[in-house]
Parts: structure tokens; sequence; C-alpha cells
């Protein structure tokens, strides 16, 4: 009688195997690569077959034995995914009762990531040692399976081992009472006004809470100076805590000054003092607005956390108010009606693009049927960038519910949200997609920068939909099946496929880098971005892998990732959060570096069969230089040399000036998305032709 057949769930066993421990009859722990592999040195060889739709050939005993099982205990034909598998699978969708017919007409295979080419949400310690939340779509948790693959690859480096990995960068203000006295110190409108265009430009296109005749009346209005008292009137302190947070935020985006770090703070502490009065208990629609200017305002002073919840406050109040119902709508007056649908807009912009960011579930969907015809009614141009904005963070949110179902798992999907991406750059209105370059010199800061969110805004989704299978194609280059061993989803007929998906996120990156280098180099940004700042880390670390990935060089890939870096350095200046990113890619980078010089020296190893080095200076490692004469070590920064010593010059050594090339030293030459985009920034050189905003 046979031995009956073990369950899946009681296996001490892997149900499979690579390829080499099946050909040593080794036992293989069904990882990739697994550890017999590792063990030996044959990483690059630890392939795993593909699986057949129709089966393998089996052995006359082993058929014998499965033809006298009962029919419940057979195998099934059709194979599951698994959590374990190491690499993308092809699964048929086709019964068992339908192989007739799938001989004739062989099935379309299903595209699914494996769990080893998957970013997976995870758990990171605030500053007070709290477990907080960050989803899959995060670029933190992109970040740490770029650790565990570096790590698995090339062993430890100051990239992989960070201290810090695994907390949350959130600036701690500790546990002292905020000071919310009225602020003083800029007691001219003028100023006043300048840092309430810095919060227009820096909140373009995401945030239009209030017209410019609203924000700007409040600074003539002397009942509403920041040096006023006391108020009686709700509205009138609702509007004098607008006016403060507003001049926070101009403030601590401008930094251009020591005194307006300090200044944002005391206004923002004077207009969140004022948000929280009545303890919340009267939703009103100046109460999603302010909360939502604290938001803004706590992402650039590096409080992702707070801000999230500022957000879940604005939206929790806009579904009291019924800021989602069409019929709410219908009994308002225009005035009343275009406040409403700018704060709805408002609020559906920040949560959705805040919550895509760090991966996590953000405010109930709240697609009103009459979306469309309401954006119609008004027509002007603050309104048209809103609109634009708010209509890809439409897409992205459906995005993010279909991550929080279990991911993008076919090429369908992915095909269809990108065709829907396409759509939406097509209906972009012309007057914010292009100017001539006759009118690039009266272009202001707000239009660019507005173009910049919602160019980053459209960018961040491709990444979204397509990073799975970039993942996936360079994983096969890496494990070294990307040339000469056809691509898993090679079987499917959709290996094409597969790349073009590829390429599109890669591109994504690289064009967004380019778009925040380009706007950086032309002036127009500001010195805090609390958005853009995120975006160039997703950026970078998605071009920095496939600089890892890559066996050759690839010079724009290279570009754009530098590019990333310098935008990150330039917002490190004013925030903390941008320095860590920095500090992160330049590690990355190095790692990367120091990988390729790996490899080269493995090939010419393996190529070299008759010479050998037989000596070699390290000038990686920190050490002295002796002098030719004395042989003396000169430990110290070498300015000079004497008679009877030698010593190499700072710009020869390892980090020296020629070790990081500045901003200025990177080409800004680009090739448009022409999906979306043309060449905008060149033509400000000089020269005619069309220019678009981002």
């Amino acid at each position: 009688m046979p031995r009956a057949k073990v369950k899946p769930e009681d296996r001490q066993r892997s149900v499979k195997a690579c390829q080499p421990c099946k050909t040593s009859k080794t036992r293989c722990d069904a990882e990739s690569p697994c550890a017999a592999c590792v063990k030996r040195g044959r990483i690059h060889a630890c392939i795993y077959p593909t699986p057949s739709a129709r089966g393998h050939v089996r052995s006359q005993s082993t058929s014998t034995e499965a033809s006298s099982l009962p029919r419940q205990d057979l195998p099934q034909q059709r194979p599951l995914p698994s959590l374990d598998e190491a690499r993308p699978s092809l699964s048929p969708a086709v019964p068992n009762d339908k192989a007739a017919a799938a001989d004739a007409d062989p099935p379309r295979a299903k595209w699914t990531p494996s769990s080893s080419q998957r970013t997976r949400s995870r758990m990171l310690l605030s500053s007070r040692g709290e477990k907080l939340y960050v989803g899959e779509t995060a670029s933190l948790s992109f970040l740490q399976f770029l650790r565990k693959t570096l790590r698995r690859h090339m062993g430890p480096s100051p990239f992989t081992e960070s201290e810090f990995s695994n907390q949350m960068l959130e600036v701690d203000q500790g546990d002292r009472l905020l000071d919310v006295a009225e602020p003083d110190g800029l007691e001219d409108q003028d100023q006043k006004r300048a840092l309430v265009q810095c919060f227009f430009e820096a909140s373009s296109a995401i945030l239009h809470l209030y017209t410019k005749d609203e924000a700007f009346g409040f600074v003539t209005d002397t009942g509403l100076s920041p040096s006023t008292n006391h108020f009686s009137d709700r509205a009138k302190r609702d509007d004098h805590a607008a006016l403060c947070l507003m001049l926070a935020i101009g403030a601590q985006c401008r930094g251009s000054r020591q005194s307006d770090a300090e200044y944002a703070t005391r206004c923002f502490s004077r207009g969140q003092q004022i948000a929280f009065e009545g303890m919340l208990c009267n939703p009103s629609i100046n109460m999603i607005r302010l909360f939502l200017l604290m938001a803004f305002y706590m992402l650039g002073a590096c409080h992702r956390n707070a801000a999230f919840i500022y957000i879940g406050v604005a939206s929790k109040a806009a579904s009291a108010l019924g800021l989602h119902v069409k019929e709410v709508y219908k009994h308002v007056q225009d005035n009343e009606l275009d406040t409403r649908i700018r704060t709805w807009k408002s609020l559906r912009n920040l949560d959705l693009i805040v919550t895509s960011i760090l991966g996590r579930a953000g405010g109930p969907s709240m697609v009103s049927p009459a979306e469309t015809d309401l954006s119609n009614n008004v027509q002007v141009s603050g309104h048209r960038s809103l609109d634009a904005t708010y209509r890809v963070c439409t897409i992205i949110d459906d995005l993010q519910q279909e991550f929080a179902k279990g991911g993008i798992a076919d090429l369908k999907s992915a095909e269809d949200y990108l065709q829907r991406l396409r759509e939406w750059s097509q209906s972009v209105p012309p007057e914010l997609r292009q100017f001539t370059s006759a009118n690039a010199i009266n272009t202001d800061s707000e239009h660019v920068i507005g173009a910049v969110h919602i160019s980053c805004c459209y960018f961040f989704g491709a990444i979204l939909v397509t990073r799975p299978f970039l993942i996936s194609h360079l994983m096969s280059k890496i494990r070294g099946t990307g040339a000469d061993t056809p691509h898993p989803a090679a079987a499917s007929g959709d290996r094409d496929k597969v790349s073009k998906l590829a390429n599109a996120c890669l591109n994504s990156a690289i064009y967004m880098s380019q778009t925040g280098y380009q706007a950086m180099e032309s002036g127009y940004l500001l010195g805090n971005m609390c958005l853009l700042k995120a975006w160039m880390f997703a950026a970078g670390l998605l071009l920095g892998f496939a600089l890892f990935a890559e066996s050759g060089e690839n010079t724009e890939v290279e570009e754009a990732f530098k590019n990333a870096i310098a935008v990150l350095k330039m917002i490190a200046v004013l925030s903390p959060q941008a320095g860590h990113y920095t500090d992160i890619l330049t590690k990355f980078s190095e790692a990367v570096q120091q990988y390729k010089r790996k490899l080269k020296e493995e090939r010419r190893r393996a190529t070299n069969e008759y010479v050998d080095q037989i000596f070699a200076i390290d000038l990686g490692q920190p050490q002295g230089y002796p002098s030719p004469v004395s042989g003396n070590c000169d430990n110290g920064p070498a300015t000079s040399n004497s008679m009877n010593e030698v010593s190499f010059p700072p710009d020869m050594l390892p980090g020296g000036p020629l070790g990081d090339p500045s901003p200025n030293d990177l080409s800004l030459d680009w090739q448009p998305f022409g999906m979306f985009f043309e060449d905008f920034w060149v033509n400000q050189q000089g020269g005619s032709g069309v220019m678009p905003f981002g």
C-alpha cells in the first residue's frame, strides 16, 4: 500500500529546489539565493525552474503510485502562488477539467511578484520609542528592501547597517510649553504680504483654501494684525489663525534669514492654539482649512505623523459637513459653493499625497458623482491647477486601494492604470502644460512650483504602478538571468511587456529627478519644499537600485541620481529630514560604487589567466604616506612639498574636490517625457520653442 500524501502544512522539506541543488541532490531551502548556493559561491546559478502549465513527465513508478491514490488526494495541476516563492511565477489560470482545450489554446499566464521581490510594510520607532506603521508603497519600506538586497549580494556596508534603520525621523520638540504669545517682529505689511505670497507658492496646486484677495485682506485688516490681543467673534478668530498659519508656512519655506524660523514657530503656535479652542466640538469649513494649514506646516517641520493626524481631523470634519454629497451643493450660494469645492479638493489632494508617501490608509473614499460637474463652475488659473492635481490624485487613490487588496499582480491592471494616467495627462489644460520662451522671464514661482507639484504627482503615480515590475526585472539581472537567461515572464509571452513597464518606472524616476533639478537650477524653488523632498528621495532610491543592478555604465541614470541628491542637499539647509535623505542616498551611492569595483575585479580575475597583480595601494583607507628619504609617515593634510618629503595634494585624496562634483558640473540636457512634457528649462538659456512647466 503506498504511503499517504503529506499535507503541504506538514512538510518538513521545501516543495521545490533550485537547479544546482537538484543536480547535486542537495537539500534546498527554496530561498533566492538558497543557503547552499551562497555557501558554495554559486549565487548567479541559483535559478528555479519556471512552473509549467502542463506539468512535467513523471517516472513510471510515480505514475503508478498516483493512480492508486483517491481522486481528491491527487496533486492539483494548477500551481498556487506561494509567499515563499523566490522569483516571479506564471500561474496558468486554467481548470483541470479544461486541459484538452488548453492544448489547443494555451492559457494566458498571470504575472505575480514573489515574496522576495516585494516591498513589505514595516514598523518604525518614533523619537519617543512608539511603534509607527508605514505601508509597502512607502519609500522607507522600499529602502529596507534595498538594504536587505545589497547586504545579501555584497555584504555589510554603511548603507545596509545604519543604526537608525528602524527609526522614523521626527524632530522632537520635547515637552516644553509652546509660546503662544502674539508673534511680533514683522510690523511691515509688505513683509507680511511677502510671506503670504511664499505660502501660495509653497502650496501651489496642492492647497487652494483662500483666495489671494481674502489672504491679503487679512493682512491689511487692522483687526487681524498678529499684534492684536483678543477677539470675541469666532469667525474673526479663525481668520486670525489662518493668517498666522500662512505667515508660519511662508517663513518656514523662505528661511532666508535666521529670524524666519523663530517667527514661523511663534506664528504656528498662535494659530494652533486658536484651532484647538472648543476641543473640536463644532465642525466647520474654517476648522477643515485650519487643520490642513497645520498639516502642511508639520510636513515642512519634519512631523509627518502629526500632519497625518491633522489631515484625519480635517477629513472627519468634511464628512460631518457632507462635502462629498452631491445634494448638499444644491442648497448653497455661489460664493459658498466655490469655497466648499476648493476646500474639498485641497483636502483630497493633501490627504492622498501624504498617504501615498507613507503607505497608509487615508480618509474614507468619498468620490462624489458631482465632481465632474462642479469642477467646471470655476475657470480661474488657481482652480485649474488644483483640479489637475485632484484628478491625478484620484487615480493614486484607486492605486492605494488596489495595494490594500494585495497590490497590482498582473500586467493588464498595470497597463489599465497607465492608460488612465495617459488620459489624464492629455486632458491637462494647455496653459498649465506649457508656455512660450518669450514669456518665461515673466513667469512667477507660484506657477512653476505648482507645475512641479503636478508633474511629480503624475510621475509618482506611474512609479507606484510599475515599481513591482522594475524590481522583478532588476532582480533577474542581479541573479545573472537578465541577459542570457529568458525572463520569468517569457513563458507567457509577456517578457517584453514586463521590460517596458520596468523602463516606464525608471523613466518616471529620471524625469522626476530632472524636473526638480531644473527647477532648482532656474531659481524657482523655495528653501523648504516639504513634498518635493519625499518625491526626490523616492526617485533616488529607484535610480540607485538601477545603477546597482546594471552591469554596464548608464550615464543618464547616473546623472539623474546625482540630480536627486543635489536637490535634497539644497532643501537640507532648512530641513533635517532632507539632510537625512541626502545621507542615505550618499551612502547608497558609495555602496553601489564599491559593488561595481568588486564586480570589475572579479571579471578581471576570471579573464586574466597569465598575469597577477602583486602590489596594490588601497587609497580608500586612511593612511600616512612615507617620505622617500626618511621613511616617516605624514598623516596630516599635505599642502606643500619640500626637498625631503613627498605628499599628495588634497584634491587627489578620497573625498577631495575631484571626488564630489558640484551641481554646477552636471549637464542640464534631458529628453522630454513624450507622454506629457516637452523641453522646458533648456530654452530659458536662449533660443525659441515651446516651454512646458515641468
